[in-house]
């Protein structure tokens, strides 16, 4: 391989990993770990809104639960 495809390969690699939010990168780490969320006004588990700082905007009464089902965070409306 030459320079310039390399460096071209490398700097895409940049700008995608540059494209994502910190909390949904946040939020894919805790539900990788089994961890997941649920809210009174919204019915079963938010399986992708796994920290409160990712909870819906609508969401109310809303708590973060550990895979075994033990309450880790209850989120401020």
């Amino acid at each position: 391989m030459n320079f310039p495809l390399v460096a071209a390969v490398l700097l895409s690699g940049l700008l995608i990993l540059g494209a994502t939010e910190p909390t949904e990168a946040v939020c894919t780490v805790m539900c990788v770990q089994g961890v997941y969320m649920t809210c009174k006004n919204i019915e079963g588990n938010l399986t992708n809104k796994c920290t409160c700082q990712c909870k819906p905007a609508h969401g109310h009464g809303c708590v973060v639960y550990s895979a075994n089902g033990t309450a880790l965070e209850r989120c401020s409306c």
